[in-house]
């Protein structure tokens, strides 16, 4: 099992009203997939990242959903990290 691909991950405001701002430093430049579960494990947004840098910034619009308790996740396609959110 290889280490994570994300040595930092930021994940803000949390909670969120309109938009989550996530910010990463990956070991090694790769897409990565952005996923985000409500509490009940529903997939409600989905995006990709095609970045060639190291350094990965995505917004995520988030106005629309419903207050309550979500889970992000980022993923290269092998390893995961995940954060929980608060939708205010």
């Amino acid at each position: 099992l290889r280490p994570s691909i994300i040595v930092e991950l930021s994940v803000f405001p949390n909670p969120v009203t309109d938009s989550l701002r996530i910010k990463a430093e990956l070991e090694v430049a790769s897409p990565l997939n952005i996923r985000l579960y409500d509490s009940l494990g529903r997939l409600v947004l989905e995006a990709e990242s095609t970045s060639a840098d190291r350094y990965f910034e995505h917004t995520l619009p988030m106005a629309d959903l419903t207050s309550g308790m979500y889970y992000l996740e980022l993923t290269d396609g092998q390893q995961s990290v995940s954060r929980p959110v608060i939708k205010g």
